[in-house]
Parts: structure tokens; sequence; C-alpha cells
């Protein structure tokens, strides 16, 4: 008996005696000072699990138990933190940063924002970040190859000329209306065609440069591109949205300190390569000499009427045009002077084009307003002598909201210059003509 009172009363303060804890209290704040409401603040590693709620204020208080040192912080659409307690500690204050995890696309239409999962129409999106640290300088020619069902072909390698675009292969009996309608910040641009004169129009695509409106953006500016395939696009734009709706949305200013981005590069495309082994001027003569010999020469003595003439030897040897008060030796001088210059036409009329392009942008802004502004230099040099293309911009993005952010106000303003020079060659194809 007196063995069972000693036990028990050994066995009852270890039971009824409670654990140690501490009570550990603080505030839970973003990246901007301001209180988060709801974060999970737990024990690790325990079980029964220990946790509280941050209130209204950010502020939380637990008790600790004894044995356990780690406090867990956790939001949705925050980054999980962790705080390690020092003996005695009783007070912890935390900053939460941001989630910067893309959970889905944003796809912008014509009336609203939404994610390509709730999304029911077919949609094809760019994003800034293929479209960054591209060399390409419109926004067109970026497009080959980043969005299926999307076909973009080169129609000529004319400086700033605009590329033809076709979605989901969309053609017309005439070669006019089978562009997709491009939207840039939810304006629809027109495609009239400008006052030009003849020469212009044979110009090989000079009101391509112009009317798409689409050459006077310059793709750093750009935020995202959607492209919306389906004939759910007629639903918002109506019968222009036939062959398909290129939706532009550039760049706004963000909430913080004013930032300065600053990109270039410059480029060197190399003159066209001709591998033809093609003959030079004395193999050029010394041939058709062989031919006046063979053919020609007998007949031409004989004063025969029809005799074949080939080439400036038959030019010459017959005497035609100016050649006809020239002696013999006068002849064979005039064509050996000849034999002595061998003339490169395509190297004549080619080059080792230098492009450069040139980008800056300031943005920035605070809970009432915000502002995007950047300037632009685009220089591009064709491959044949005398053609370039050359573009700046301006743009300019300024966002108020009202006190209750319930309304914001968008304003911007853009300004652009174009200009392209090609060969004072209208009836002539430089290249035939090489």
């Amino acid at each position: 008996m007196k063995k069972l009172i000693l036990i028990l009363a050994l066995i009852v303060p270890a039971v009824s005696a409670p654990a140690q804890s501490r009570t550990v209290a603080g505030t839970v704040k973003d990246s901007n000072g301001e209180p988060l409401i709801g974060v999970v603040v737990q024990v690790d590693q325990t079980k029964p699990a220990v946790y509280c709620i941050t209130d209204l204020d950010g502020k939380f208080s637990l008790k600790v138990p004894q044995g356990k040192d780690r406090l867990v912080f956790s939001s949705l659409g925050m980054n999980s933190e962790s705080v390690i307690l020092a003996a005695g500690q009783t007070k912890v204050d935390v900053v939460m940063t941001e989630e910067s995890k893309m959970l889905d696309q944003v796809v912008v239409t014509g009336y609203a924002q939404t994610t390509t999962k709730r999304m029911t129409g077919s949609v094809g999106i760019v994003t800034v970040e293929k479209i960054k640290d591209n060399p390409l300088t419109s926004i067109d020619a970026i497009l080959q190859g980043e969005v299926s069902g999307v076909q973009v072909n080169t129609i000529s390698g004319q400086p700033g000329r605009s590329q033809q675009i076709k979605i989901r292969g969309t053609t017309t009996l005439s070669s006019n209306g089978a562009s997709p309608l491009w939207v840039v910040d939810g304006v629809p641009l027109q495609n009239e065609t400008p006052n030009m004169t003849d020469s212009e129009l044979k110009a090989a695509g000079f009101e391509s440069l112009f009317i798409d409106g689409i050459g006077s953006i310059n793709p750093n500016d750009i935020e995202s591109v959607t492209v919306l395939k389906d004939a759910a696009a007629a639903a918002i734009y109506g019968s222009k949205a036939s062959n398909g709706v290129i939706v532009v949305t550039t760049k706004h200013g963000n909430e913080g300190r004013m930032q300065v981005s600053y990109s270039g590069n410059v480029s060197v495309t190399m003159a066209p390569l001709r591998s033809s082994s093609l003959m030079n001027s004395a193999q050029k003569i010394a041939w058709e000499e062989e031919l006046w010999d063979e053919f020609a020469a007998d007949r031409f003595a004989s004063g025969a009427p029809h005799y074949p003439v080939v080439g400036i030897v038959g030019i010459v040897r017959s005497g035609r045009g100016e050649f006809a008060s020239m002696s013999e030796t006068e002849k064979n001088s005039y064509l050996a002077s000849l034999k002595q210059d061998t003339t490169d036409w395509f190297k004549v009329i080619t080059r080792n084009a230098v492009s450069t392009n040139h980008h800056v942008s300031l943005s920035g802004g605070n809970r009432a307003s915000n502002y995007y502004l950047s300037m632009g230099y685009t220089y591009n040099q064709g491959a044949l002598i005398n053609d370039s293309y050359n573009r700046y911009n301006v743009r300019a993005n300024y966002t108020a909201y009202t006190p209750k952010q319930r309304m914001k106000i968008d304003t911007g303003l853009e300004l652009s210059h174009q200009g392209s020079s090609s060969p004072e060659l209208t009836s002539v194809d430089p290249f035939t003509y090489a």
C-alpha cells in the first residue's frame, strides 16, 4: 500500500503540471508597409497544429510550446516566410513579398481582360518576354512563328515593308481584304490607302509602309499581343474582324520609384553572294569572236544580206552604227580595250547593310497615378544601294485614379515620323538589270 501511494505521488504532479510555453506577438506587413489581414501564423511541426490568424491591423499573438522555435507565415498571393525565434524572444515583425509566379496568361479582348482558361474562343498570346531583346524592328515580323494558325510572309526585302499576315489561311478572290484588323489599346487602326503618286506606287511596296499603322509602333513599347483567331471576334468588332483580330496592348507605368530603361542594338547584313561562275569580259569577247568567225565572217565578207550578229563583237565586226567608219585596226583595238574591263554589276548595286535601333523609357508612379514615357529611333539599310528606312517614336501614357479607386482615366500621346528611300528605278528591276 505504501508503494502504491508513493507511485501515485510521483505521477500526479507530472500529469497536472502544464508544459511551459511563451507568448509571441507581432505584426505582418507587405513590402509597402501595409498590414496584411488573414495571414496564417503557425508553429512549425506541432501536432495538433498550433496557429493563429492576423487581425485587421495585421497583428497576431500565439503561444509557442516549449522546444519549438520556428514560425511559418503564409497567405494567398504572398511568398511564405519563416522565422527562427531566439531564446526568450517574444516579439516578431515580418514583411511578406508578393508572389511573382504567373498563374495564367491574360487575354485582352475588345471589352475586357480575362484568362485563357475562361476564354471560350481560339486565341494566341505573345508576352513581353518574347518581345524584349528581339532585334526585329516591327511587331508584325516578331509574330512570325510565335502563334499557331498565324502565317507571316515576307513579301519584300525592302526595309520597313510590312509583312503579309494571314490568320488560319484567310484568302480572298482578290488580293485585298485578307489582312487582319489591328487594335492598339482598344482603338482599331484604319486601312485607308493614302494619296500616292504613280512613281511611289511602282516603287515596290511604298503603300505598305504606312497604311497598316503598325509600322509606327516600336516593339519595345508593347506589353502583350493577343490574336483572336475565330468567328467570336466578329461579335466584338463586326465584319472588319472576319480575317481575325490582333490586339496590341502598350506599356504603362507601375507604382514605385522612377525606372529608366535603355536598349539598343547594331546589326550588319552582308551583301548577297553570287556563286555562279560567270565569264569575265575577255572570256565573253573571245567566245563571241569564235561565233563570228565560225558562223558570220564568211557570209559577211561575201555580201550576203543575212548573217548572225552575236554580242558586241558582231556589232563591231559588221560595222553597225558608230562602228561603220572604223578600220579593222581600230575595231581590233576597241575590242582589245573591252577585254581589260570586267564589271560585277551585283557588287555595284549591293552593299553590306548596317542597321541600328535605340529605345529609352521612363516609368513610375504612386497610388494616385502612374506614367510611362519612351523615345525610340530606328534606322535600317537595305542590301540594295539607296534603299533605307528610318523611324522616330515618342510615346507617353498617363493614368490617374479617382480617390476610391473605382475609376481611372487613361491619356496617351503617340508621335511617329517615318521615312523611306529606294533606288530611282521605277520601271526597271535593278537585279534583272544586273
